[in-house]
């Protein structure tokens, strides 16, 4: 796969699930109203990007090697094995791609849930409970399952 097409890709996804604007999407749709949580989740994203990315290139390569169609004339893979082999064939990192991609719009996902129980939380109906602690460790988890799936 050309390296254009993933990155056109990466950067459409990018565009719509409001990562260029992370930090107004912290603000106004998870309700980090703190300067250091904003920082703290940027913070959390580079370093599961920077930890990750090596390592998720490293699996897109080696899927990328090993997806030959192998075999000799005499081997007996039937067809559906050859097919398979086929469609996977040199697309490695397209792979990896995917499955950031879908780790990543899942963990956009699930925000809306913390969300909504912030809404809920801020009409009165409990107060003094930790559960806003729990929410905040929530959305940052999911957001360094964001970094990680567009390392």
């Amino acid at each position: 796969m050309k390296p254009r097409i993933l990155y056109a890709a990466t950067f459409t996804f990018l565009s719509l699930s409001g990562g260029r604007f992370s930090a107004t999407f912290m603000e106004h749709e998870l309700q980090f109203s703190e300067n250091w949580m904003i920082g703290g989740a940027m913070a959390l994203q580079i370093l599961a990007h920077s930890l990750m990315s090596s390592w998720f290139g490293t699996v897109a390569d080696s899927w990328e090697a090993s997806r030959s169609i192998g075999g000799d004339a005499g081997s007996n893979a039937d067809s559906s094995e050859i097919f398979a082999k086929f469609i996977f064939l040199r697309k490695g990192r397209m792979l990896m791609m995917i499955c950031g991609l879908s780790l990543s719009a899942c963990s956009i996902l699930l925000h809306i849930p913390g969300t909504l129980w912030m809404s809920w939380k801020s009409t009165g109906v409990e107060d003094n409970s930790p559960l806003p602690d729990v929410i905040l460790v929530y959305h940052l988890v999911l957001r360094a399952f964001y970094a990680m799936g567009i390392a």
